[in-house]
């Protein structure tokens, strides 16, 4: 991560393009920018703003792995603040595979991202469990 981090923001937005282009439906959960279309979504104040917010909120639960109790907050945080929002578990699922293919393109080994596939399953599971 650490020699991605400086990057984030951009990698963030490269998933949600991706996601909102595979799913177009999931872009309507960010109501400020819900109706701007995909390829104009960089420059977009407002979409700037969620994606800096997402990156930050992922850089910050990164640098908790080692703190469980840390770890635990930020995952109810995000709970509590996305189940008011409707919003299931699939667009998770599809962003952690998205940033597992990103990492991968970005040279991550195989054996880290093993280890990322395991953090992102508890962090989904932490955020959306299954019915």
């Amino acid at each position: 991560w650490e020699n991605i981090r400086n990057g984030r923001n951009a990698l963030v937005s490269s998933i949600f393009v991706k996601l909102f282009k595979e799913t177009p439906r999931i872009q309507k959960f960010f109501a400020k920018f819900a109706n701007v279309a995909v390829d104009s979504l960089a420059g977009n104040a407002e979409y700037e703003k969620q994606i800096a917010l997402v990156a930050d909120r992922l850089d910050t639960m990164i640098s908790a792995m080692s703190d469980k109790l840390q770890l635990l907050g930020n995952v109810n945080y995000m709970r509590y603040t996305h189940t008011e929002r409707g919003i299931p578990r699939a667009p998770w699922e599809d962003f952690s595979r998205l940033l597992l293919d990103v990492l991968g393109a970005k040279g991550v080994s195989s054996d880290d991202l093993d280890s990322w596939k395991g953090v992102l399953a508890v962090f989904v599971n932490g955020i959306s469990p299954r019915s």
